[in-house]
């Protein structure tokens, strides 16, 4: 594909490569469906680094410039999504530890009955203070 060719047409010469439809690849990149036929002359950084997240093997430089090949020499592992981590660690090897949850758990409900015990001592002060 020539160089003269414009961000859009080379875009959308990858998507064929990849028998993907324009509306897919806008999706897949939290885009509208129309995001590939409303290019113009470039894409938004923002727009890039989806891009580049969701199609590792695509040569961000020979998108924009046209300059070197439309896939990578070798394409880097994407990233495994991890799992959202807890505010304190309940596993050891996978598996949940029982006491370390029930000393998390008797943790947070003698919290609880310290802020009821508070809450009573911040009602009866204002209640002391309206009768004034």
């Amino acid at each position: 594909m020539p160089e003269s060719q414009s961000v859009k047409e080379r875009l959308i010469f990858y998507l064929e490569a990849k028998h993907l439809t324009k509306s897919a690849f806008g999706s897949s990149i939290g885009a509208s469906s129309s995001f590939v036929d409303s290019i113009r002359s470039s894409i938004q950084p923002e727009r890039l680094e989806r891009i580049m997240d969701t199609y590792p093997d695509l040569d961000i430089v020979w998108l924009l410039t046209g300059r070197g090949t439309m896939e990578k020499a070798e394409a880097p592992a994407q990233p495994q999504p991890t799992a959202p981590t807890a505010p304190f660690d309940v596993h050891h090897n996978g598996v949940v530890n029982i006491n370390t949850l029930n000393d998390k758990m008797d943790s947070i409900l003698q919290e609880l009955d310290e802020m009821k015990e508070e809450r009573k001592r911040l009602l009866t002060i204002i209640e002391n203070l309206s009768r004034q």
